[in-house]
């Protein structure tokens, strides 16, 4: 079983909490830390149709925070959970990603997604309706980028003529957060190393396993994330929930702990639930 950690977003301003719980999870056996993220915010209310968790923030950059947080840790993943992929100009974040699995020694993760917002989308210059698509391309030309010091690529949003990052850096692991559709668990299946449910994953896990061996890929390689908030409910409450979650093939444990808690405490929380789990499912 692997276990990871949220980073509570908006809660800690200060970066010394961000740092203190980064190195408090790493010291403490945590497998990875995740941050959810936005390039930009909005005012709460102002889009009165969304909940309450839209609004969170600041949104930290994730990669300059990981790349800040990889020299204050020495063995601790850096996850996102997700990143907004179609926000970013492709050939500048595989260079930023590049160097940030470079300056972690090969720790970063990267999770992706598309984002539920067409005013971000609209701010950053970005084409709202087709963001779905424009990921699909973008993750091919990541692997590209990645795995080539000068690539030539031509699709619908890209052009490259010999051109790239001019190095080659650890494997970066693409990470899907999407919901249970089956257009889009087949996507997740065609062109992710894993799947970030946006949903109690169990039931649609199957389907997925499914498209997965149809891609001529092995499920039992396939990576699935687990959520488990801690806000809510007690001990039994956390180990039932994973138990469920184990049962079905799931090994991969992002825990939440909850706004409102200081870096301190919200660390000290998450390594006693670490703790509980692993005497449970190992």
């Amino acid at each position: 079983m692997k276990y990871g950690g949220s980073l509570p977003v908006g809660d800690w301003p200060d970066i010394e909490a961000l740092r203190a719980f980064a190195q408090t999870l790493d010291e403490g056996g945590m497998d990875y830390v995740s941050i959810a993220t936005h390039v930009l915010g909005m005012a709460l209310g102002s889009m009165p149709d969304q909940p309450l968790h839209h609004y969170y923030g600041p949104f930290r950059e994730p990669l300059v925070l990981f790349a800040y947080l990889a020299g204050q840790t020495r063995r601790i993943h850096l996850r996102t959970a997700v990143l907004i992929l179609p926000a970013y100009p492709t050939a500048l974040l595989a260079k930023q990603a590049a160097d940030v699995s470079i300056i972690s020694g090969g720790r970063f993760e990267m999770g992706v997604g598309i984002s539920w917002n067409p005013r971000e989308y609209e701010a950053l210059g970005q084409d709202f309706h087709t963001r779905g698509k424009r990921l699909e391309e973008q993750i091919a030309l990541l692997r590209k980028m990645w795995a080539e010091p000068q690539v030539t690529f031509e699709g619908r949003w890209h052009r490259l003529d010999g051109i790239g990052v001019s190095q080659v850096p650890p494997p970066i692991p693409i990470l899907i957060g999407a919901g249970p559709e089956d257009r889009l668990l087949r996507r997740v299946a065609r062109l992710g190393d894993g799947w970030i449910p946006l949903v109690d994953p169990v039931e649609p896990l199957q389907r997925l396993r499914r498209f997965v061996e149809e891609e001529g890929r092995d499920p039992k390689t396939f990576r699935v994330s687990g959520r488990l908030a801690i806000a809510q409910g007690e001990a039994k409450d956390w180990v039932e929930r994973v138990r469920r979650l184990r049962d079905a093939g799931i090994e991969d444990i992002e825990i939440f702990p909850g706004r409102g808690l200081s870096g301190a405490a919200a660390a000290e929380k998450l390594l006693e639930v670490r703790k509980l789990l692993s005497s449970e499912f190992g």
